[in-house]
Order: C-alpha cells, then structure tokens, then sequence
C-alpha cells in the first residue's frame, strides 16, 4: 500500500513514500526546505541538510525511503498523556524509586526543527537524515532496490527508573512489578533461526497434465553421485520427457478438450503377472495456429536467501547437516541461474502484460509493483534483476503471500481471457516464518480458488522435491526444474507460451464397469484417486508432433480384466467454466499378452514399470538410514542433507532385468528410452565410496558436531552429546577421536584438518 501524508508520525521512520517536488522554499543557511505533495495531493514539507537533498529537482517524482517523522510543535506528554500518568503512579520494582516514560521517538537534527518553525511549517513532515534513501522515480523503471535491512531502528517506548536506569518495554511494566524486578528470560534456540520441438501447423495441439514437467533433479543427482529425493522421480514428469500417440481416433469433437482411451494386456518382466492398462489420451480441438496464451498478469518471486548462493551442481548442507564451504566454485550458483532464468522469462512478455517481481529471504520485498510491460523499461528491469544477491533465511510463505497480495486487484479478471499467474523460482528450502507444509500448500490452494496459479521453477541438486510435488498438483500449478540457465532458456522459447496457460480443470473419468483403478501414472493427482474414479486437477497445452503429444497420456493399471464393456464417462471443466461430458464404450474383447493398442500405451506401460522399480529402490534407501544429527544447524524440515547413493544386489538385479526390458522396447517403438537404460546402467555399475575412516556413525556426527562447535569445551559437548560430565567426554574424544582434535593455548577444543575435511566430504 502507497504511504501519505497521514501515515507521518513524529520521531518515527516511514518505510516509503512517493513525493512530487513542487519546489524550494525559504530557508536558513545549511538547511534545504522543499515543498512536495504525496500521491492524493496532499501537501508538505520534506527537509534536511544540503549535502542529502540538494539532488531533489523541480517537478521530479521520488521515492523517499526511511524518512524521518516531525512534527515542529511535539510534545511528548501530550502525545502519550497516559504512559507518563502511569508511570508517575509506580514505582521502580527493583529498587522503589520513580518511574519515568521515554517515548520512543528519534530526534530529528536541530537546525531543521527550527528552521520549520521559523518559516512557520506545522503539522506533519518528513526529514531526509542519513538513514534515508533517495531514488527518483521514471515511468519505465519501477524497479525498488532492496536494502540491506528493513530500515534503521527506532527506538521503543519504554519506562526507565530514575535512579538505577532500569529500562521496562511499555507492555511488560505489570509483568516486571510481578516479579518483583527483571522477569527470568525465557530460553532461546539460537540454532532455530539462520541467516542464513516444432508442429506442424495442420496440427493440433495436445494437452498434458500441471504438476511435474520433468525428472531433470532426479536424473541430476543420479549423475553426481547423490542420492534423489523420494518425489524427485514423478511419473508425470518422467511421461513429459516423452512424446505419446494419444490414440485419437474419434471424429466428432465439439469441445475444447476431449479424452481417447487405449487399451493394453501385458505381463511385467519382475514378476510375471499379467496385467491389464487403459491409458486416457488428452487432446484438444485447438490448431497450433489457433492458439494463443492469454493476456498474462504474472509476479515472479525470487528467493534471495542464503541457500541460492551456492553452486548449482552441489549441496548447501552435507551428510550431516552442516553447512559446505565451497572454496573454488565447480559451476554458476542457484542465483545466478535463477536471475539468468528469470531475465530469460521476461522477453516473453508483451505490452499488454502485467510484470511485478518479489524478492524474499528473512524478509520480503517488493522490488517492482505490478505494471504493464509497455510502460516499463525491460532492459532496465532485467538488469537490475541480474544484479540481485543472495543472502538471509528463507521466508517463503512471506514472498507467496505477498505475491499473492500484488495480484489480488486482478483476480475479478475474466478468466477466460487474463491469466493470473504467480512464477516461484527458489530450492524449495523455507525455514523461516511458516514453514509447515499444510500452511503453504493451503495458501496455494486459496490462492488458486481465487484465479491466481503458481508455476515453481526448482533451483539447485538440493532443491526439495517433496515441497515442490505436493504444491505442483494444486489447481492451475506446474513445476519446472532448472538444469541450466542456458537450457531453461531454451524450453521457454519453446514453450512458455504453454507453461502458464491451464485450459481444463477438475477432469474425473468414472470406469462404470466390473473393474477398478488399481493404480494411476502419468498424474500428480494420484492419490486423490481410488476405485473406478481418477480426478485430475489441471490439464496445461502441450507441443505435438507428427501425430505424438508430448506427455499427452494418463495411464491406468486395472484391479483385473474386465469381463465385460466398460464405459467410460469423463467430465471437465473449461477454461470459461463450461461443464463438458464424454461417454465412450471400451470392448472387453480377451487379448493375450502382449497386447498393446498403440505405441503410445506400450510406452507409458514400460515408463510406468521404469518408474516404478526406482520409487521402490528410494522407499526402501531412503528408509535404511534415518539418524538425524542432535546439533545439526539447519532449521527447517525443508533443507536437505547430501546422501550418496547406495545400491543394494537386490536391487541391482532387478534393475538388470528391467533394463532389458527397456533396451527391447526402444528398439520396438522409441531409441529415446535408451536414456532410461543409460542411467539403469550408472546404478548397475556404481560402487559405493569406501570411507578413509573406520568411525561410526554416532562417532561421525559426534565429530560434526565438535566442527560446528569449535572452539568448544568438555562441557559444552557434554550437554550437546547429552553426557552427564566432562570426564567422559574426554573420555570418548581419546578412545574414538583422538587423532580428530587437539586443544589451542586456551585449553579449547579445536578439530584437526583432517576432521574438517571428513565432516564435509563423509569419507
């Protein structure tokens, strides 16, 4: 919100305010008056001493940061009239004397107070001190630096003693009379808060499900040798890879989207069991000439926190917890890719557009109001965006909620014609403000209630994919993750035009017939499904070529063979917010395996299976080892450590047989699956890294911690490790660290290099 004149309160530091300057007026030597009215023509006086305002001209528009509040005729007992009655009617609690009330006001330099009161100035103004901040204001580059801080500090009403200076906040005076003096401080965590392809033109377009629009961190972790995230590998995204024959084979088509179905009978190479597919086919009626995205309200929001400053292609926290020290940087950081990326997205835009951008860590910043890209200076925004650091916590929900704020004076827009629409770029590491998963998916989902979608572009190896793919499958949402600037680049010259335009919402397909939906790929919205119902959320458009649809099927595992027709019945919502319906007949016709309809369901059949195997192998890992380390710094349940990747023989030989499997589909129907089969191979093949340490895992996290400690003492680990003395901490430190730490003149407890360099690598 724009802060006027009204908002101006002596001795206080209003965070902004955009003045026109009317002109100069009388004043002393050394003191510059200039008469300026805010945004509702309200006029006032904004002063200071010539060296800070003598770059203010005539007719310029500015914004005034952290101005400071004066009020030539201030008197603070008539202002706060019952903080100095109660503090004549109490006594100090400590030692008896009087209490008196220091307002918390600053005060402004003397020469200007007296230079308003001699022009005669009275009311409220604004006094430009050293804390404030100048930028002049053009039509075409709104762009709002963001500080260092969250202004200068005022100081807060208090009550102080006469005698003994004891200082009493103004709403604790009862709490400290209680306790008779300076109430016990309550304990603080100091660890719990941290700094921390083309179409032909004669075609249509296809559709393809929101949620993951690709397996890009799971494939990227695989290659550097760590081990992926259990959600990391979506069977949406991993479909999005791949381009489907739909099974389209229907001639009347009067709404925007329809369905096709095919079927399949096949039996799994692990197992042997026959089993039986029907995938969805998602199709549109829209030419590839036809289409065009609608008028775009977008508010990109940035993450700035400290966690995007590190390298792309490696972790910021280790196996335990702490934080890396990268001394020569191995690739861009997350920021860099995340500002390129970012830079890269606005060329899209046109006039018509609306553009504002968010930038968050500990705090949030609105760094450029939302405004039509016609009026606004592109390259200027961009560059400026480029300049933007990285630093802080990582407040999420505040960037997201003020985002959400920005856009909300569009969200009356007709839906079928502006699209409202928040792009998150960040690692998916939130560890200040909430945090809790419900909390931000919840406000997601109010937000997409009221017409504004969010599309998530992951940063980084460590970005969280089980933050991003339980956000992604809410209404309108998307998720993207950034294997390259340079990359990213490129998949939106091909398809930004797709990624923030949903056409279809809340389709539901209902098997009427003796069988059920045993299993669901292909959808983030799985597990909203069960029985003979599947429900997906958000259906987005998608590229065809030669007949395929990239990720353009569903696919459906049955509970059995149908021994009869089914119909299917399927209903969708429109963009407009029609309500369509489709009712298709499937025979029941017995088929031998393998049977397959199309190329496009023995696909997502063997993509599915693919998948499958490696969702188990990260269930049955991820779940061998869940030490958590006690003095671990990281705060947020979103921040991930490095693992390496463990292969077990059990599992090695079943990705053997599976990549048979996929070797013999390839050479049938698509050679692109022999990148399925290429990362097979890497698991098949990799060896685990033998440790140049014989320490266990307790001793290993024990030593992390000493590290993080450092310089540390007996007693210090005691209550760290929770051990009642410090002779058996040193104790311990001789029998299983004893090479690992030596003590500096002070007798303190310092890690050798060697345990420096074990505590980050692992090995």
């Amino acid at each position: 919100m724009v802060s006027t004149t009204s908002d101006i309160t002596h001795g206080q530091y209003l965070s902004e305010i955009n003045v026109s300057i009317l002109g100069r007026t009388d004043s002393p030597p050394g003191v510059a008056l200039f008469e300026v009215e805010d945004s509702e023509g309200n006029q006032f006086v904004v002063a200071g001493v010539d060296d800070r305002v003598n770059t203010l001209a005539n007719e310029g528009t500015y914004r005034i940061e952290n101005g400071l509040g004066i009020d030539p005729d201030f008197n603070a007992r008539t202002a706060f009239p019952n903080q100095f009655e109660k503090a004549s009617s109490h006594d100090c609690p400590e030692c008896g004397s009087d209490l008196t009330f220091e307002p918390g006001v600053e005060s402004p330099p003397t020469t200007v107070r007296e230079a308003l009161s001699q022009q005669g100035w009275e009311d409220s103004h604004l006094v430009i001190t050293e804390e404030a901040e100048l930028h002049r204001l053009s039509d075409r580059d709104d762009w709002r630096p963001r500080g260092s801080n969250r202004g200068p500090h005022t100081p807060q009403h208090q009550y102080r003693c006469t005698e003994c200076s004891l200082s009493i906040p103004e709403g604790e005076l009862e709490r400290y009379i209680e306790q008779g003096g300076r109430p016990l401080e309550e304990h603080v965590n100091e660890t719990a808060v941290m700094e921390s392809p083309a179409a032909d033109a004669s075609e249509s377009i296809g559709m393809a499900t929101g949620g993951a629009k690709d397996v890009d961190n799971f494939r990227d972790n695989i290659s550097e040798g760590y081990l992926p995230g259990e959600e990391a590998l979506t069977t949406e995204g991993l479909f999005y890879d791949y381009y489907f024959d739909t099974g389209d084979n229907r001639d009347s088509k009067d709404s925007l989207f329809y369905p096709s179905y095919s079927t399949a009978v096949t039996s799994h190479p692990l197992t042997d069991r026959t089993e039986h597919y029907l995938t969805v086919g998602l199709n549109s009626t829209i030419g590839v000439e036809e289409f065009e995205r609608r008028q775009l309200n977008l508010v990109a929001v940035l993450d700035v926190s400290g966690s995007m400053g590190s390298q792309f292609d490696q972790y910021y926290y280790d196996r335990s917890g702490q934080r890396r020290s990268v001394d020569a940087p191995s690739s861009e950081t997350k920021m860099a890719a995340a500002t390129e990326s970012l830079a890269a997205l606005t060329t899209h835009l046109e006039a018509d557009d609306r553009l504002g951008v968010v930038l968050y860590n500990s705090q949030d910043h609105v760094a450029k109001p939302v405004s039509l890209v016609g009026e606004t200076d592109m390259d200027a925004i961009r560059g400026h965006i480029r300049d933007v650091t990285a630093g802080g916590g990582t407040n999420m929900s505040a960037g997201l909620e003020t985002a959400i704020d920005l856009l909300s004076e569009y969200e009356d827009s007709d839906a079928a014609q502006v699209e409202n629409r928040i792009v998150f770029l960040t690692d998916m590491m939130p560890n200040t403000g909430a945090t809790g998963q419900n909390t931000i998916t919840a406000t997601v989902e109010e937000a997409a209630a009221r017409g504004i979608h969010t599309t998530f572009v992951g940063m980084g190896l460590d970005e969280n994919p089980d933050l991003a793919e339980s956000l992604s499958k809410i209404r309108g949402a998307n998720h993207y993750f950034v294997h390259s600037a340079t990359e990213f680049e490129q998949r939106l010259d091909d398809e930004f035009e797709y990624m923030v335009t949903p056409l279809v919402f809340d389709l539901q397909l209902e098997l009427d017939g003796d069988v059920g939906i045993d299993a669901i790929y292909g959808s983030p919205n799985a597990d909203r499904s069960a029985g003979k119902i599947m429900s997906v959320s958000t259906l987005f458009p998608s590229p065809t070529t030669d007949g395929e649809t990239r990720g353009g099927v569903i696919l459906l595992r049955l509970d059995g063979a149908p021994s009869r027709s089914m119909d299917l019945v399927a209903s969708w919502e429109e963009i407009d917010g029609t309500i369509e319906s489709d009712r298709v007949q499937v025979s029941a016709d017995i088929e031998s395996p393998e049977y397959f309809e199309t190329s496009g369901i023995r696909k997502a059949v063997c993509l599915a299976r693919y998948a499958s195997t490696l969702q188990n192998w990260l269930t049955a890992v991820c779940g061998e080892d869940d030490w958590k380390p006690m003095n671990s710094p990281r705060s947020g349940q979103w921040e991930r450590d490095s693992e390496q990747l463990r292969i077990t023989e059990q599992y090695r030989e079943q990705f053997r047989t599976i990549q048979t499997y996929i070797d013999e589909t390839a050479s049938a129907i698509d050679s692109e699956l022999r990148q399925e089969a290429a990362l097979l191979e890497t698991l098949i093949e990799y060896q685990d890294p033998q440790p140049e340490h014989d320490l266990s895992d307790q001793a290993l996290d024990r030593l992390a911690d000493l590290v993080e400690l450092a310089p540390t003492s007996n007693g210090e680990l005691a209550e760290a490790w929770g051990v009642k003395t410090g002779s058996e901490i040193h104790a311990y430190l001789e029998s299983e660290l004893a090479r690992y730490y030596q003590r500096d003149e002070d007798h303190m407890l310092q890690p050798t290099d060697e345990a420096r360099k074990l505590v980050t690598t692992g090995l």
